[in-house]
């Protein structure tokens, strides 16, 4: 790496460490721009050469914090357990946790679906249209289920959820709902 580069990595470390300082403090709509970069300590040429805008930053946080261990639950190995995969799955984004309890405080938890969205896609990006639905499904469900965790307060490990949700079928969950309704 160059010291441009290693300039440029350093302008970014310091923009999302301000961002994810200042969301600790204030609403994300409240932050400014010139907020953000006077707190990071660069200029407003630093921030849009690196940018587009606020939701970018969270973004590429997300992206250089897991990408690698998504990868691998996505690609998934081939002695897996379905249990694994989910513990893994759960295990993965702990290093995310301070983020993802911040976009949710803020009404930003999509940007944690898109991200979720985008690399199964990226892992897959030339998959059959069945293939695409399961994706999509399996995206919607780890999100759904991260948030209830966050909003139960995290009191199961990733292991515990892991065996919980190694055993949902939908058709036991319709089956369950369609009782419900009689």
């Amino acid at each position: 790496m160059n010291n441009r580069n290693i300039a440029n990595q350093l302008v970014r470390e310091s923009i999302t460490e301000a961002l994810l300082r200042l969301m600790s403090k204030k609403d994300f709509s409240e932050i400014s721009i010139s907020e953000l970069t006077k707190t990071a300590g660069v200029s407003r040429v630093s921030f849009y050469r690196n940018y587009e805008s606020k939701e970018d930053i969270l973004l590429q946080h997300m992206e250089n914090t897991v990408t690698i261990e998504f990868g691998k639950v996505i690609e998934g190995t081939p002695n897996a357990s379905i249990e694994q995969i989910w513990e893994t799955a759960f295990s993965m984004f702990q290093p995310l946790l301070p983020t993802i309890r911040l976009l949710k405080k803020s009404g930003l938890s999509p940007l944690f679906y898109e991200f979720l969205r985008c690399h199964s896609e990226k892992f897959k990006p030339d998959c059959t249209t069945p293939e695409r639905y399961m994706q999509a499904a399996v995206v919607g469900l780890f999100f759904s289920a991260y948030n209830a965790w966050l909003d139960g307060g995290m009191k199961e490990t990733p292991a515990q959820l892991a065996r919980m949700y190694q055993n949902i079928r939908l058709d036991s969950i319709l089956q369950a709902e369609s009782v419900q309704e009689n």
